[in-house]
């Protein structure tokens, strides 16, 4: 059985009194820049609190989420009102080692995993898609 290095540490983070704090924010899509999703919207939870999200459809809650997530670009003038732990939702890249976000179509998805050590040129050679196909299986 191969052996692996160990995984490298997370990277660190400030100190932080909020886990999450949002102040002031008001977002809305491209497509239709008059209609707001979220009109000046401040939010602060403790670290280690929990939350509930709740509302209608159409609410803006999965749209907090993709913010706080950093899958959307805020406005220039409340980006830095956004903070995930102390850091910037949007720009600080060590929180995608903190945080992780599944959207509402996650399971729909076709993901295709090749297992641990297999090169994927060797999955996908034309001699083995044949046998791939009809077995499902990889040889």
């Amino acid at each position: 059985m191969p052996t692996f290095p160990p995984p490298k540490p997370l990277p660190k983070l400030p100190e932080h009194e909020h886990a999450i704090s949002v102040i002031g924010l008001t977002f809305s899509y491209d497509q239709n820049p008059t209609a707001k999703i979220l009109n000046d919207l401040n939010l602060t939870l403790p670290t280690g609190s929990r939350c509930l999200l709740i509302g209608a459809n159409g609410s803006g809650k999965s749209t907090l989420m993709r913010i706080l997530a950093g899958r959307h670009l805020t406005p220039a003038e409340t980006e830095n009102d956004i903070k995930v732990l102390g850091l910037n939702a949007f720009r600080d890249t060590k929180l995608n080692f903190h945080r992780a976000y599944l959207d509402c179509d996650w399971g729909m998805r076709t993901v295709a995993f090749a297992g641990s050590g297999v090169p994927l040129s060797k999955l996908f050679t034309s001699s083995n898609y044949q046998y791939m196909h009809r077995t499902s299986t990889v040889p």
